[in-house]
């Protein structure tokens, strides 16, 4: 009997960013993708949502290229127990090293916390990034 194939897109559907496609086959699930959402507020508010999948069950992260809308969840996905490996091109693993030694816990949760600020200002509301790998919450 043939095992079902699907896949899942959670992101970059109805619009260009926060690609991520949830792929299952055999028992295994693998994203291809994890990216934040960019652009307009509509769009951005969702990178506070709850992310659209169990990342203790992935099996493993495929990411296509280092944009921010194609990996900036990763650190996320750690945050909430994803612990498999990541594939990428040695190009892509160049690009992301160095947003990781920011000291900010990587580009995507900078660019995170600088959102939750503006929101904070701007909108009366308080957020918090804590969620990323080694962020601490905005006030």
């Amino acid at each position: 009997m043939a095992s079902k194939s699907s896949v899942q897109f959670l992101g970059a559907a109805g619009t260009v960013t926060g690609s991520k496609h949830l792929l299952r086959h055999a028992g295994r699930q693998v994203m291809l993708d994890c990216g934040m959402f960019q652009g307009h507020k509509a769009l951005r508010q969702r990178n506070w949502a709850p992310l659209p999948f169990n990342p203790k069950k992935l099996d493993a992260i495929v990411l296509s290229h280092a944009h921010i809308d194609h990996t900036g969840h990763l650190p996320l996905a750690v945050r909430h127990g994803f612990d498999g490996p990541v594939y990428c091109t040695s190009g892509t693993a160049d690009l992301l090293v160095p947003a990781r030694r920011t000291g900010r816990a990587g580009q995507s949760s900078w660019i995170f916390q600088a959102q939750t600020r503006f929101a904070s200002l701007y909108n009366g509301r308080r957020g918090s990034c804590a969620a990323f790998v080694g962020a601490t919450p905005v006030s």
